[in-house]
């Protein structure tokens, strides 16, 4: 049963065979080295392109920085000064923080600060007002 589907071949044919199985391997190697020149050419234009998204993006920022502080929000330099002073400390944690969540942090500390300064104000009046 082996012997009727088993190929026969002939020097001849074997060698056909190396033949032709060489020019294909050879066909495919040089595929694959056309297409790994091509990488190679994308991957350079990917990082060029990568460093002018970088550079957009920045100036991007930088206006809307520009715009919000100065022009909008009129930020004061100490008020810029402590929004850095803030970035600095809190850089780490910021990615893993919604602004929302930062908000509220900073609207309840701001709120407790204040309710504070209004209890020692009127405990000083209070004192005061029972020296006369």
């Amino acid at each position: 049963m082996n012997d009727e589907n088993e190929k026969v071949y002939t020097l001849k044919s074997v060698q056909s065979e190396i033949e032709r199985l060489e020019k294909s391997r050879q066909k495919k190697k040089e595929k694959i080295s056309n297409l790994t020149a091509e990488l190679k050419e994308d991957n350079t234009k990917m990082k060029e392109l990568e460093k002018i998204y970088d550079n957009l993006y920045h100036e991007s920022l930088q206006q809307k920085i520009t715009t919000l502080w100065f022009r909008e929000e009129k930020m004061s330099a100490e008020q810029v000064e402590k929004f850095l002073e803030l970035s600095k400390q809190i850089h780490d944690k910021i990615d893993t923080l919604d602004v929302q969540t930062i908000v509220n942090a900073v609207t309840y500390a701001y709120n407790k600060h204040c309710s504070e300064d209004e209890i020692k104000k009127v405990d000083t009046n209070v004192n005061f007002s029972s020296i006369k």
